[in-house]
């Protein structure tokens, strides 16, 4: 509640004080940095307006038509509800209560072991705090995922003090049953239909994540925000006050209205997801945290979301566009700008890195075997990266030290993308340990950058900018440098246009992976127009096994019931025949197949 869902997913984020050793300080004024003038005063603008939010009986709601009434005018009117008769042990509330209290009451040594880290906003401290001029919030946060279980950060549930990782085991559990049935009721008071399934968007292991909120008293209580207006990013947000001080304050009608928390009540409030499901039946309402000027408040928010869905996208769709994604932003941007800097050098020095006869690298086009074959509407600069030892010296070497310098460090970021993305194949595909699928692709799996330029075409509808064809790697990682679109997949039969997100990359899988994952997750064919206007560029890094692995089927995914549907093979053999022909949809991949007689 006291969150935007976005804030939960790693992104890197500067450090800061924490604000409760700030208050122990007794300060007279409150530092420039909290000074909020852009703010509403955190005080209700008008005492005319709606007084409290509804408080909702979960035992009448699930035998009485007029509780459900109730139920659905709460949701669509305000956004917001108390619930109370929830169901969920009073003590175990209590002893959540007991443990969040003491959590904040820990030396501060102790608690900056839990602290966020470089690349992560799970953690203790602030979130999001993305430049040194940003305004921030008078709080201390605590946040971690819950659920599912193998998103956990291993430096946080595991090591907090025994009382409250128990607490918040059992806590999570019964949050996760309470959240399931909020949704279940939703879907019955929006009479959706059963085949809709709202609810499966939800479960197995809907993403939950939970927030213990710290907003120490404050000298100048009026100039600050304990958390800024927003609106969460989760299908619902649960949220338990640990302490009698107030400061939940949520937007009606224009005004900042108080919430006077219900005693053993839960507040309930619809998260953005919930709206757009709903198709803005139920809206997501915008709220904020204010502070008390003698006493500190303490919560614990857990944001119920739907599943991340990650298994669900690369076995549909074999592609996905990933948002914080812990890459600097900085380091993107610079990518972006010496990739434009290359195709703007003139064509005598861009000639200086043309493929060798022979070679497969540097700049031109790739994958041209004959005089008679159609040509693609690009250029390309393609170059191995990793391993060290297999770079061109015509190559990286050479190239201007901007473009050498953005490369090597890009570099290194997408080689750590993409084992934790390898890493994540392996927890959603339930492949054994004993298998190993990141050791295929380590240490020095083989990573190949390509660098492509489409320019506008007075004919565009008559050519191709990349040819249809599916990846031989293992994931491709692809950055979009300019604002123009052109990327198509195929889907069902048709081309689909992909839009990418802002600050996102697109994620797609390759034929090894399909191979690996028993054809589970799909290489997809996809390919690349052009426009009659603008010139498009992107960046595709290639992360492949290492050149020495055999490839096939991960053991564990073959049963009785599941035979391998591909042979076994050297990987360097494949890139034999990988190269020496055209691109051509998915024929590599097809002969890579196990006979089906």
């Amino acid at each position: 509640m006291e969150s935007n869902l976005e804030t939960l997913i790693p992104r890197s984020s500067l450090p800061v004080p924490y604000v409760q050793d700030l208050a122990k300080k007794s300060l007279a004024t409150v530092p420039s940095r909290y000074v909020r003038p852009d703010q509403d005063p955190p005080f209700r603008s008008d005492s005319s307006s709606p007084g409290q939010v509804p408080i909702i009986d979960m035992n009448k709601l699930l035998s009485e038509e007029s509780e459900l009434d109730k139920f659905h005018n709460a949701c669509k009117d305000w956004g917001f509800f108390q619930l109370i008769n929830h169901g969920v042990s009073e003590s175990l509330v209590e002893t959540m209560k007991a443990e969040a209290t003491n959590f904040f009451n820990l030396p501060t040594d102790e608690k900056k072991k839990f602290a966020s880290k470089k690349g992560e906003v799970e953690g203790y401290g602030q979130l999001c705090v993305l430049s040194e001029e940003q305004k921030l919030d008078w709080c201390d946060l605590l946040s971690l995922t819950t659920i599912p279980v193998h998103l956990r950060k291993d430096y946080l549930l595991p090591k907090f003090p025994l009382p409250l990782r128990n607490a918040l085991e059992a806590y999570s559990k019964e949050m996760e049953n309470l959240g399931m049935k909020i949704i279940n009721v939703m879907a019955k008071s929006l009479s959706i239909k059963p085949s809709d399934d709202m609810v499966r968007l939800f479960e197995p292991e809907g993403w939950q994540a939970m927030r213990l909120n710290y907003y120490p008293p404050c000298p100048e209580p009026e100039l600050v925000m304990g958390l800024s207006p927003h609106s969460d990013g989760s299908g619902v947000t649960i949220l338990l006050q640990v302490n009698e001080t107030d400061g939940l304050q949520v937007k009606k009608d224009g005004n900042w209205i108080p919430i006077q928390s219900a005693d053993n009540a839960f507040i309930i409030n619809i998260g953005d997801m919930l709206e757009v499901m709903s198709n803005g039946i139920y809206s997501s309402i915008e709220h904020r945290a204010v502070i008390d000027s003698v006493k500190e408040r303490i919560s614990i928010a857990t944001f119920c979301s739907p599943r991340l869905d990650f298994h669900n996208a690369c076995k549909d769709w074999g592609f996905f566009q990933l948002v914080n994604h812990g890459v600097s932003e900085s380091l993107v941007e610079k990518m972006k700008v010496e990739a434009k800097n290359l195709f703007n050098l003139p064509s005598d020095e861009k000639r200086k890195f043309a493929s060798i006869k022979g070679e497969v690298e540097g700049y031109g086009q790739l994958f041209v075997v004959s005089e008679e074959q159609k040509l693609d509407w690009c250029d390309l600069l393609s170059l191995t990266l990793i391993p060290i030892h297999s770079r061109k010296d015509y190559l990286l070497p050479n190239f201007p030290l901007p473009l050498r310098n953005a490369l090597e460090a890009y570099s290194k970021e997408m080689e750590n993308l993409s084992k934790k993305i390898f890493n994540l194949m392996t927890k959603s595909l339930k492949i054994e340990p004993s298998d190993d699928l990141v050791r295929l692709f380590e240490p020095e799996g083989w990573q190949v950058m390509r660098l492509s330029y489409y320019p506008p075409c007075p004919q565009p509808e008559l050519v191709m900018g990349l040819s249809p064809h599916s990846d031989g790697s293992g994931v491709t990682i692809l950055l979009q440098v300019n604002e123009i679109d052109g990327l198509q997949v195929k889907k069902d039969g048709n081309w689909v246009l992909i839009q990418p997100v802002a600050n996102a990359f697109i994620i797609n899988i390759g034929d090894m992976l399909e191979v690996i994952s028993n054809g589970i997750y799909p290489s997809i064919e996809h390919r690349a127009v052009v426009n009659s206007v603008k010139e498009r560029i992107s960046i595709s890094t290639f992360c492949s096994p290492r050149l020495d692995a055999e490839i096939g089927p991960m053991p564990s995914l073959i049963t009785p019931q599941t035979a391998p549907l591909f042979k076994r093979f050297a990987y360097a053999d494949y890139l034999k025949t990988f190269f020496s022909r055209e691109l051509d949809r998915k024929s590599r991949l097809h002969k890579l197949r196990v006979s089906q007689n």
